[in-house]
């Protein structure tokens, strides 16, 4: 757990983007949870009581709802993905650092090839871990809320 802190500091700088795609991600999960309540509204003031000019007004609601809820969706991607490469990059260059900071005795026992690899595993891994805890990993929850 205490390495997961150590990572979280390289979030840090991009809180205020990560803050504005987990609320847009609110919103969208807000406009999801309206989908059926409107299509409740058609089936029993519509269907059933045979209105169909209710019909009509909830599936333009509708519509207009999935327009927006797609317009958030991509928002929230757009800046998942921006926190995520971020974070990625300086997490890179840390590595990279501390990589220039071994001894060549060091650097004599590790592999070249092993340390890019981790270098770059590593980083792609956070980075995904990032991305899906501001898109995926936070939707879920808050649909059961």
């Amino acid at each position: 757990m205490q390495q997961v802190f150590k990572l979280l500091r390289f979030v840090r700088p991009y809180w205020k983007t990560s803050v504005l795609a987990l609320f847009l991600l609110v919103v969208v999960v807000i406009l999801d949870l309206a989908i059926p309540r409107l299509v409740q509204r058609i089936i029993d003031q519509g269907i059933i009581a045979g209105n169909m000019q209710v019909v009509g007004r909830t599936f333009l609601l509708m519509l207009v709802i999935s327009a927006f809820d797609t317009i958030f969706a991509i928002g929230n991607n757009i800046y998942s993905v921006q926190v995520g490469e971020g974070v990625a990059r300086d997490l890179r260059e840390a590595l990279f650092v501390t990589i220039q900071s071994f001894s060549f005795g060091n650097l004599d026992r590790m592999k070249t090839g092993q340390l890019m690899v981790r270098l770059s595993s590593d980083a792609n891994i956070f980075q995904r871990l990032v991305q899906i805890s501001l898109r995926i990993g936070t939707r879920a929850p808050l649909i059961m809320l």
